[in-house]
């Protein structure tokens, strides 16, 4: 077993999900304008709009909460922006992605790497499928 892992972290957990669930406790704990000035890359963004900061504090807590990181538990809520937003804030990129239709959702697979130290990670995120809504109408 590595001793190196959070306690709270999930047994289950990515390697580096103790990296994560820090940054989301510290986000939920100080907001965005704080946890911004402690950043060393100064996320979240500036530009970000008040539904941006939302998703992304959704995101953090649903971190926290230890959801994301399995297929069965995935991101929801977040939208595909909203997910992007999070990740920018917690200093990944998407490498590759795929998807899985499941009628009026869709599981995309999120293939990501962290852009300083390159530590790779899986991510799920949950989101409604927009044209079987439209096709269904």
């Amino acid at each position: 077993m590595d001793d190196t892992r959070y306690p709270y972290a999930p047994q289950d957990a990515p390697e580096n999900w103790d990296y994560l669930l820090e940054k989301a406790l510290r986000y939920v704990r100080l907001g965005p304008e704080r946890y911004r000035v402690k950043d060393a890359l100064e996320r979240p963004s500036t530009a970000c709009d008040e539904e941006d900061l939302a998703w992304i504090q959704s995101g953090m807590e649903q971190i926290v909460k230890g959801h994301g990181y399995r297929p069965d538990d995935p991101f929801v809520g977040l939208r595909i922006w909203g997910f992007y937003r999070l990740l920018a804030t917690l200093h990944f990129r998407c490498e590759k992605q795929s998807a899985q239709f499941h009628g009026e959702t869709i599981l995309d697979t999120m293939h990501m790497r962290h852009v300083v130290h390159s530590w790779p990670t899986i991510l799920y995120n949950c989101v409604e499928n927009e044209y079987s809504k439209r096709s269904a109408q």
